[in-house]
């Protein structure tokens, strides 16, 4: 479907996936101002996850070892910092900070204030 290298058509495949996902999320505003339940938006939504990444594989493939796991050491530093930042903000972060505060309590919230200051530096 892309011509080119697989640098070259990074930015094609993270611009597929946003725009590809403001689209789903505008289509789920609509089916639910029509009424669709919410067990039926949570399906779609899984499935439609699901899809959104099968075909960003499916675009990204490769046969060569290097280039599979070590992006072909090419990977431009924004997306590389996209990555970090992704992987620093991941929901088990939150979800251990909020556990943290709400059994160590007020003390915990030193931590919280580090881990946030860490992701400004990063």
């Amino acid at each position: 479907m892309f011509k080119g290298g697989f640098i070259q058509n990074l930015p094609k495949i993270y611009g597929l996936y946003t725009g590809g996902f403001l689209v789903f999320i505008i289509l789920m505003a609509i089916a639910e101002q029509a009424g669709a339940s919410a067990k039926a938006i949570g399906i779609m939504f899984v499935a439609f996850t699901v899809a959104i990444y099968a075909l960003i594989g499916y675009l990204s493939r490769t046969v060569q070892v290097d280039a599979y796991y070590l992006a072909g050491r090419q990977v431009p530093t924004v997306f590389n910092g996209m990555a970090t930042a992704a992987d620093w903000m991941s929901g088990a972060s939150f979800v251990a900070l909020a556990g943290g505060v709400y059994f160590g309590g007020y003390s915990y919230m030193a931590f919280l204030v580090g881990w946030t200051g860490g992701y400004v530096l990063v």
